[in-house]
């Protein structure tokens, strides 16, 4: 299987759909839907697409969905409805650059552990909960956190040895370092 683009009807990506398709290059999803999605867990375990565009219906991406994956660049469609990112859902992929949406307000644990490729990552406002171990063993370089976090949970930078620069944007509601 080396293309899928999945039609702007679907509702549900069940868990394990693509995983370990590793032939997978061209993964896309057909913009434009009303329908409200969710991607089940490991769905696209360690496919070789690079470039992605997750459409503005999917709500919820399920733990470990997109982990050790080929993916580099990663993108949301405008207006946006995600809202949770559960556990390793990005854990050792090859993301570089990465701009969350606003209106994700929980990402759950270890989401971006052993990305070796990480630059930056830039948080959308509305954040409230990050899990522990977010960056651990990552070679990110650059965070940007929303203004919406209060509380970086355990183990956030652990062994980030090539972190440069963790902004706070203004008016920063964290409260717990």
């Amino acid at each position: 299987l080396e293309s899928v683009c999945i039609p702007n009807t679907v509702e549900l990506i069940d868990g394990w759909a693509f995983s370990n398709c590793y032939s997978l290059r061209n993964l896309s999803f057909q913009m434009g839907s009303t329908t409200k999605m969710i991607v089940g867990k490991y769905a696209f375990q360690a496919i070789s697409t690079r470039d992605l565009v997750l459409p503005a219906s999917m709500m919820v991406v399920a733990d470990c969905a997109f982990i050790r994956t080929s993916l580099q660049n990663l993108s949301f469609e405008e207006g946006s409805k995600l809202y949770s990112l559960g556990d390793q859902v990005f854990q050792a992929s090859a993301l570089e650059n990465v701009v969350l949406p606003d209106g994700l307000t929980i990402i759950g644990n270890g989401n971006f552990y052993g990305c070796t490729n990480l630059v930056s990552v830039t948080f959308g406002e509305g954040l409230s909960t990050m899990g522990i171990e977010t960056f651990k063993d990552s070679n990110v370089q650059y965070v940007h956190l929303s203004a919406s976090l209060q509380t970086l949970a355990t183990d956030t930078f652990s062994g980030c040895s090539n972190l440069v620069e963790v902004t706070f944007a203004p008016f920063s509601q964290m409260t717990v370092i």
